[in-house]
């Protein structure tokens, strides 16, 4: 809520009172939602900036977020007094179990934090972590009061007076009953304000914090409990939430910089494209733990890293091995050490003995944050995820300069390469992505196609000086161009690429294509290109 010359207005949340402000205007980044706002005579800014930072990933995996106010103006030319109001209730982090809270000074900060009474590790109940240690804080400042306590009683005691009681409930129990939500809030009084006389920037920091993050299936096949990397930073979490604060001014110029240069390569492709990237850069990011575990002395280890990401969409699979590939060329594009450290626990598991199948597998299971690998039949889906594998492997060595994934697993890649070129030029008993499973589908075998080419780069890029590589490089070279000299016969028309084999009047999107231009392989020639041509005049693109 924001109070202007003791009128309330609230900005933010169900509503609660009659007096809601007005959204002027809604702007949307890879990093930022901003709204400007319209409180009476007052026009201000309410900011929610998650930092992205792709090349430090001590602060990319710091699990909070930023909430800033600024930018009043007035539309009078007066000044006004004005008082702002934010708070959390503890059904934020968890409406489940019986919650306990408390806050805290620390140094130059004060937060509030709630808990459940009775943790339970890697429990994800709704969508909800039973773990999580949900974190609300900000900077100490003159005219900052606090209190914890009933919705009712909180927004009431600010409503009435512009301020809270500094009071610090103890009425701990589960967060939903009787209908009266805990709620930890902040309120700030910024004094008279005018065009002139800005106040600094009212910033708060919002955390959910679980420790350990995963825990992770190894070869052994222990389990192994992995913690967020910036924990090889920090010592606690008022280290890290000072930290956080401290940086804010810092994270901001570097978070603009993000932005503008992002979105000036976007908008060079459309308008409408920049809007995508802003949305799809922040999902990317967000769905990804970057985790290390301890060494062997006991301490928090940055030398070994690996990424889990939980599906984007409504389940809770590991690294779906689609998801990833989607999302390749960005993570190529922010800093490649993403997609290895995503890869890497995927070709860690299928190289195990634990690992009982010929074929890439869709995933790390579905269970997470715990991650027991997936060993069961997934053969309709091969075709899709070998091809996804070696695609992904080969343009992660050929943009990084990195071969350590492709050497390593290379019989693995050898494995899945071979399952290609048996079964990719007629995909029968298969099934896309997308759910697609129709026989003999053109889309679906170019993506076994580009595995197997992806495989005879890899063998060339791997050891282009050694004989029995040379052999293999050829001979997967030369599967490679037979599918695709096969795959044309079988697939296009002069009008157009048939969707199935041998029907003239089935039309899709070529997707599938894709990676044939970005890694310019060179299989794409005038026959495949003409056809690709018509379809877009077709589509009015």
């Amino acid at each position: 809520m924001i109070r202007v010359d003791d009128q309330i207005y609230q900005w933010l949340g169900g509503l609660i009172n009659d007096s809601y402000s007005n959204t002027v205007v809604t702007e949307i980044t890879p990093t930022r939602t901003i709204f400007t706002l319209q409180a009476g005579h007052i026009q201000f800014n309410a900011t929610f900036f998650t930092p992205i930072e792709p090349t430090n990933y001590t602060r990319q995996s710091i699990p909070f977020t930023y909430l800033f106010v600024d930018g009043f103006t007035t539309d009078d030319a007066k000044p006004h007094s004005i008082q702002l109001y934010s708070d959390i209730t503890a059904g934020l982090y968890n409406i489940h179990r019986a919650s306990k809270w408390d806050m805290k000074t620390s140094g130059d900060m004060i937060y509030h934090y709630v808990k459940p009474i009775h943790p339970r590790s890697m429990v994800d109940e709704d969508d909800s972590a039973e773990d999580a240690i949900g974190y609300y804080a900000t900077p100490k400042r003159s005219r900052l009061t606090w209190q914890s306590g009933s919705d009712k009683d909180c927004r009431a005691n600010f409503t009435q007076d512009g301020k809270l009681a500094n009071f610090k409930s103890t009425d701990h129990r589960p967060v939903n009953e009787t209908g009266i939500w805990p709620v930890f809030s902040f309120a700030i009084d910024l004094g008279s304000v005018a065009p002139n006389n800005q106040p600094d920037s009212v910033v708060w920091a919002l955390g959910l914090v679980r420790d350990p993050l995963v825990n992770y299936a190894t070869t052994n096949p222990t389990y192994q409990n992995r913690t967020g990397y910036y924990w090889s930073t920090y010592r606690n979490i008022d280290d890290v939430i000072s930290d956080f604060l401290g940086d804010f001014a810092n994270a901001r110029v570097r978070g603009q910089a993000f932005d503008d240069g992002l979105l000036k390569e976007a908008s060079a492709i459309s308008p409408e494209y920049a809007g995508i990237i802003s949305l799809v850069t922040r999902q990317i990011f967000a769905s990804m733990d970057i985790t290390i575990a301890d060494d062997d002395r006991g301490r928090k280890s940055p030398s070994d890293v690996k990424i889990f990401m939980k599906d984007i969409s409504v389940s809770k699979r590991v690294n779906p091995v689609e998801v990833i590939y989607a999302a390749l060329p960005a993570l190529l594009y922010f800093n490649a050490s993403f997609a290895h450290d995503l890869l890497l626990p995927l070709f860690e598991f299928q190289s195990s003995s634990s690992y009982p199948n010929g074929y890439a597998s869709p995933d790390l299971g579905d269970g997470y944050p715990t991650i027991r690998g997936n060993t069961s039949n997934t053969e309709e889906l091969a075709i899709e995820h070998c091809g996804n594998m070696l695609i992904m492997a080969y343009a992660h060595a050929a943009k990084s300069g990195d071969d350590s994934l492709i050497s390593k697993y290379y019989p693995l890649l050898q494995r899945w390469a071979a399952y290609l070129v048996q079964n990719s030029l007629h995909p029968n008993n298969a099934v896309s992505a997308d759910g697609i499973g129709y026989p003999e589908m053109s889309n679906l075998a170019l993506k076994g196609i580009l595995g197997v080419y992806s495989m005879g780069k890899i063998d060339e890029h791997v050891n282009p000086f050694n004989t029995t590589f040379r052999v293999s490089y050829r001979r997967m070279d030369w599967s490679a161009n037979e599918l695709m000299k096969n795959w044309k016969q079988l697939a296009v028309t002069d009008t157009h690429i048939q969707a199935e084999y041998g029907k003239l009047g089935t039309w899709g999107l070529m997707y599938n294509l894709f990676p044939a231009v970005w890694l310019e392989t060179g299989l794409i020639d005038d026959e495949v290109r003409f056809p690709l041509e018509d379809l877009f005049l077709h589509l009015n693109i």
